[in-house]
C-alpha cells in the first residue's frame, strides 16, 4: 500500500504470527495470550480496510462526486413516479399464483434482514477463514461487516431523519421530518442497505461468492417492493449507498490479496 497515506501494511499474517504492538494495544489486558495474536490480526485488517478505502475515496473524490450527483438526480427524477412505478412492479393481486409470490416476498423480507441473511454470510465466511486459515477470507468477512455497518448506519440515520411515509402505511405520501414511527421510515430501505452493504464488497473482491449473494440481495430488494413497504427510489438509494462504501472496500481486499501473493 502507499506509505504516504500512513496506512497499515496490507499483509496481516497468519494466525501463528505474533501481533504487532499497535494492533494489539486495544485488547483487554486479561485476555488469553493465545487469542491476542488472532484478534490483533482481525483488528489490524479492520484498520487497514477502513484507512485504505477512505484513501481511495479521497483520491477519487471527483469521480465520487459525479457518481453521487448522478445518483441523486436519478432518485429525484424517480420520486414523482414512485407510486405509478410501484404499481407496475408489484405482482398483480388477482394473479393465479399470487399466494406463492407473496409468500416468497414475505420469506425474503423476514430472512433478508441483518439478523438473518447478513449473519448467515458473516458466519459462513468466518468458518471458511478459520478452517482454511485464510487471511483473504478473513478480510472478506471484515469488508462485508464494515460495508453493512456503514451502509446500514447511514440508511437508518436518513430514514429516521426524513420520515417518508411507506406506500402501504395508509399515511398520505410525503416527508414528515424526524420520527420514530415505523410507518414513516421508508426512505431509504434498511433491508436493501444492509444486504447490499455486505454483498457489494464481496462481489468486487470475490465474484464467485459475491455475485450469487448479490442476486439474493436483489431478491430482498424486490420483496420490499412486493410487500408494499418501500418505494422504488427508496431501494435505489440504498443500492447507491452500498456502492459508495462497498466498491472501495472490495477493491482494497483485492489489492491486499495481490500484495500478499507477491511477497
Amino acid at each position: 500500500m502507499n506509505d504516504k497515506h500512513g496506512l497499515l501494511p496490507p499483509y496481516a499474517a497468519s494466525w501463528n504470527e505474533l501481533a504487532t504492538e499497535d494492533a494489539a494495544a486495544w485488547l483487554p489486558a486479561g485476555l488469553d495470550h493465545r487469542a491476542r495474536p488472532m484478534l490483533a490480526c482481525w483488528w489490524a485488517d479492520v484498520l487497514c480496510l477502513c484507512r485504505s478505502a477512505w484513501a481511495m475515496l479521497r483520491a477519487n473524490r471527483l469521480k465520487l462526486l459525479c457518481f453521487m450527483t448522478a445518483g441523486a438526480a436519478l432518485v429525484c427524477w424517480l420520486m414523482p413516479q414512485d407510486l405509478a412505478l410501484l404499481a407496475r412492479l408489484r405482482w398483480a393481486e388477482d394473479a393465479p399464483d399470487n399466494a406463492a409470490i407473496h409468500g416468497l416476498a414475505r420469506w425474503l423480507s423476514y430472512w433478508g434482514d441483518l439478523a438473518g441473511f447478513n449473519m448467515f454470510v458473516f458466519v459462513t465466511l468466518t468458518c471458511f477463514a478459520f478452517v482454511r486459515r485464510s487471511s483473504f477470507f478473513r478480510r472478506l468477512v471484515l469488508a462485508a461487516v464494515v460495508g453493512t455497518v456503514l451502509t446500514g448506519g447511514v440508511a437508518n440515520l436518513v430514514r429516521v431523519s426524513t420520515g417518508r411515509a411507506r406506500p402501504g402505511s395508509n399515511v398520505p405520501a410525503g416527508f414528515y421530518g424526524p420520527t420514530l414511527s415505523a410507518r414513516k421510515q421508508s426512505f431509504p430501505s434498511a433491508h436493501t442497505a444492509t444486504s447490499f452493504g455486505a454483498c457489494v464488497p464481496l462481489a468486487v473482491a470475490f465474484p464467485p461468492a459475491g455475485v450469487p449473494l448479490l442476486a439474493v440481495s436483489g431478491g430482498v430488494a424486490w420483496s420490499r417492493l412486493q410487500n408494499n413497504c418501500h418505494h422504488p427510489s427508496d431501494v435505489l438509494t440504498s443500492v447507491l449507498l452500498a456502492c459508495v462504501f462497498g466498491v472501495p472496500l472490495g477493491l482494497t481486499v483485492r489489492r491486499m490479496r495481490r500484495a500478499a501473493a507477491s511477497v
